[in-house]
């Protein structure tokens, strides 16, 4: 069996516009104007250098009948073209294939996969420019596709999730995803090679499928130019490793076993996810908000005080005022006509209840 990865890179055609989100609805000349502008075709080579290529890398080293084809447009622009030939050229058995406006994926790849194929059996697989496969990818592919019938899809249900979230972070977790795109493919022969490209879109096949769920065999990198946004339930179950040695170590060492080409060099390349990216100036002005509302809290104290104090101070006064009106009332009552009279006239009536208690007792 020969095993055949089929990577787009950047590929704009008039039959691929529906395919991504970035060109629907859009003409050929829109989409290229849009795709191929200098900030976005070194991000993508970037990636490409850092995660497929390490990957086609490291499964031709183990499987001779691994194969690799990097599809461009024709016009894709000459120095980005140079450098992407440059880096395929470093590993054996990639290709470049060249594709014009109007070129289908299944009719322009029909001669290729079958000289490919040499006549023996076939697996053609996608393989997105920005990912990782398991090293021993093509291995578990094998296994499966000897007791499978031509048509059968296999698909890799588990992998793993991967984005930089701030310097020293990275955001990991687990994903359950059958009929993903990471490494999906489809098995047949070079007499009649299919291509899994057409087939209908992946999360869609009626094909008959195979699901591997034993190991996690991809990565998906989050990097902000992905054509698949992440929403917001994907970030949530992003879970920060911090790295305190190096950006990206722990996170190196987690993949080591199963992904051997992913270096810690392409970890530290990887930009933020855009929502993180301001997160350092988000971080300014909140600590520039907190420190005004520290200030105005300090303010509102310090008057508190002041007011607190004045509050003391009134009472003080009015209970001063109470006793000087007090007494000023005693002294008017006292020179009263007869005040005299009605004070010892009290007083007689207190003895006399006194002394009738006291006699009851």
């Amino acid at each position: 069996m020969q095993f055949v990865g089929i990577t787009r890179f950047n590929l704009v055609t008039s039959k691929t516009l529906g395919d991504f989100n970035v060109t629907k609805n859009l003409s050929v000349d829109q989409a290229k104007r849009k795709m191929f502008t200098p900030e976005r075709l070194d991000a993508k080579l970037e990636t490409f250098q850092h995660f497929c290529l390490p990957t086609y890398r490291e499964l031709a080293r183990r499987e001779e009948r691994s194969h690799g084809l990097v599809l461009v447009s024709h016009d894709l622009p000459g120095s980005v073209r140079t450098r992407l030939e440059d880096l395929c050229a470093s590993v054996p058995r990639l290709h470049v294939v060249e594709f014009h406006d109007d070129d289908g994926i299944v009719e322009r790849l029909a001669p290729v996969l079958t000289e490919l194929a040499r006549g023996d059996r076939l697996f053609t697989y996608r393989y997105d420019d920005d990912d990782l496969l398991a090293a021993d990818f093509l291995q578990t592919v094998d296994r499966i596709c000897a007791t499978v019938p031509r048509g059968t899809i296999v698909s890799m249900n588990r992998g793993f999730v991967v984005a930089r979230l701030v310097d020293d972070s990275f955001g990991v977790y687990e994903e359950h995803d059958p009929l993903n795109a990471y490494g999906l493919g489809i098995v047949s022969d070079g007499t009649a090679p299919l291509n899994i490209f057409g087939r209908t879109r992946h999360d869609r096949m009626i094909d008959p499928v195979v699901h591997e769920t034993e190991t996690p065999s991809w990565i998906a990198i989050r990097h902000g130019l992905n054509d698949s946004q992440s929403n917001a339930t994907e970030l949530n179950r992003l879970k920060a490793l911090v790295d305190h040695r190096q950006p990206g170590s722990r996170t190196a060492d987690l993949f080591h076993d199963r992904f051997p080409q992913l270096d810690l060099d392409a970890l530290q390349a990887l930009p933020r996810l855009p929502l993180y990216r301001n997160l350092d100036a988000v971080a300014r002005r909140c600590l520039r908000h907190t420190r005004k509302v520290e200030a105005e809290v300090k303010r509102l104290k310090g008057e508190l005080r002041t007011t607190k104090g004045e509050l003391k101070s009134v009472r003080r006064e009015l209970s001063a005022l109470k006793e000087s009106t007090s007494f000023r009332l005693v002294r008017r009552v006292a020179a009263l006509p007869g005040a005299r009279a009605l004070w010892s006239l009290m007083q007689r009536g207190r003895a006399t209840r006194q002394h009738r208690d006291s006699s009851r007792v």
